[in-house]
C-alpha cells in the first residue's frame, strides 16, 4: 500500500541507467525494510509495559545465590559431557576455552583455518547435544 501511495504522489523516480525490474524491486526491498523496522520497534511488539512514570519502576534485583546455584549446575553438566565427546574434540574446544584464536587452533593442528571452524563448531554442537540429554 504504502508502495502504490508513493507512486501516485510522484515518489518513485528510479535511475534510467539501472534495469527497471532491478530498480523497482530495491525500491520496494527499501520499503518493506523500513516498514518491518518500524514494525519490530513498536512498544508492543517488543512486549513493553507502557507506565506513568518509568523511573518509579524498580525491578527486582537478581538473588545471587541463584545465579552460583545455576552456573554450578551448568559447570558440572560440561564436566560430566566433557570425556563422552571424542578426544580430538575435547582437545579443540579446551585450546578455544583457553582462549586460543582461530588461526592459533589452526596452525596447533596443522590445518587450514576454515577446516578448524568447521570443527569447532561440530564439537561444540556434538557437546551441545550431549548437554540436551
Amino acid at each position: 500500500m504504502a508502495a502504490w501511495m508513493a507512486v501516485e504522489e510522484g515518489r518513485y523516480r528510479p535511475d534510467a541507467s539501472v534495469d527497471p525490474r532491478r530498480a523497482l524491486l530495491g525500491w520496494l526491498y527499501g520499503i518493506i525494510w523500513r516498514k518491518v523496522g518500524h514494525h519490530c520497534n513498536r512498544a508492543c511488539v517488543r512486549r513493553e509495559l507502557l507506565v506513568a512514570d518509568p523511573w518509579s519502576v524498580q525491578p527486582e534485583p537478581p538473588r545471587d545465590d541463584e545465579f552460583v546455584v545455576e552456573a554450578r549446575e551448568r559447570l558440572l553438566a560440561v564436566r560430566l559431557a566433557l570425556p563422552r565427546l571424542p578426544q580430538p574434540d575435547q582437545e579443540i574446544l579446551a585450546l578455544r576455552a583457553v582462549g586460543h584464536g582461530i588461526r592459533d587452533i589452526a596452525r596447533a593442528l596443522g590445518i587450514p583455518s576454515s577446516t578448524a571452524v568447521r570443527q569447532i563448531n561440530r564439537a561444540r554442537t556434538k557437546l551441545r547435544i550431549l548437554l540436551r540429554r
